[in-house]
């Protein structure tokens, strides 16, 4: 089997030096010590690397070149791409990778690490091992995440219905924690593989001249105020996700809140919500029609983000 192996940095990356991780000049030491540790007979890995960033650095730029890298590649004899990645934007990366890559006839991964891999407690090398198993066992052309949360199983994502990070917290999860596959014994043990939550993705529209769009991404908190919503509604904003409490709800009593919406549909900004499931919810719903937000239940707000930035960029590759 021959793998297009693309390593961009993050704390897979890295080493610990002076109590800091940084950037390993070895970007190869994850190969080394995969070789190590597990039977790579009859793998054949080609290796490349267009640039290394800790992914807190990440821009979309970085996400695109990737996207450009990755189809290309797939125009080659590899049976798979592995993309090697920081955890912190691993999601936004994938989703968007998902997005652009749709005519992509092999499987995509990305694998991070939670530690760096000289560290014990590291899930860097078990990742990698998922996304390398997932590859052997036929999985279907898509791009995914390969993840072991601490204690957990050895889980292959979706890229598009991971969710962002839980603050203080190194594990991925999907939405409704759906989860396509898991690996189990050298195995690939299917899991969920109906993601109908994504249609509602299907029919958005996003026309920004080919650049990529400016969207304000908010989670909802008491009295957010009217600098706020001066300060986010530029005459440049493309769109608004607002992530509402978890039971689906705004503040729709608010005046400061009612300003901000009627600002946004003043100057013909869309403001999407993420975080609705009910479909009946409290009283205070009851206004979103009203106020023109339109509901996209049961997507990640990441999914949601990279969807829009894909419509704008959709064709990045033509010229």
């Amino acid at each position: 089997m021959k793998i297009s192996v693309i390593f961009t940095g993050g704390t897979i990356g890295s080493t610990v030096e002076e109590k800091y991780i940084s950037l390993d000049a070895d970007s190869y030491r994850l190969l080394h010590m995969y070789r190590e540790n597990y039977d790579t007979s009859g793998l054949q890995f080609e290796t490349g690397s267009p640039f290394s960033i800790l992914s807190e650095n990440l821009s979309l730029e970085h996400a695109l070149q990737l996207a450009r890298i990755v189809k290309n590649q797939a125009e080659k004899t590899y049976d798979a791409i592995i993309l090697t990645h920081g955890t912190d934007t691993i999601q936004y990366t994938a989703s968007l990778l998902e997005w652009m890559c749709t005519d992509v006839k092999i499987p995509v991964f990305l694998v991070s690490s939670n530690l760096v891999l000289d560290d014990p407690d590291s899930n860097g090398l078990i990742n990698f091992h998922g996304a390398v198993v997932a590859a052997g066992e036929n999985i279907a052309p898509g791009v995914y995440v390969s993840y072991q949360n601490v204690g957990g199983e050895l889980c292959i994502h979706r890229a598009s219905m991971l969710l962002p990070h839980r603050i203080f917290d190194e594990n991925l999860y999907s939405v409704r924690d759906k989860i396509y596959a898991v690996v189990k014994n050298e195995r690939l043990i299917p899991m969920i593989h109906d993601f109908h939550e994504l249609r509602v993705l299907d029919g958005l529209e996003m026309t920004c001249e080919r650049r990529i769009p400016k969207i304000a991404m908010l989670t909802i908190y008491p009295d957010m105020g009217d600098v706020f919503a001066n300060t986010v509604l530029s005459e440049e904003t493309d769109a608004v996700i607002l992530t509402c409490y978890h039971s689906g709800t705004l503040p729709t009593e608010q005046e400061s809140f009612l300003r901000f919406c009627e600002t946004a549909k003043r100057k013909n900004i869309p403001v999407y919500l993420c975080g609705i499931y009910q479909e009946h919810g409290y009283s205070s719903t009851k206004k979103f029609e009203e106020l023109s937000l339109i509901r996209m239940p049961w997507i990640s707000p990441i999914a949601l983000y990279t969807k829009l930035v894909s419509l704008c960029v959709s064709d990045f590759g033509k010229s």
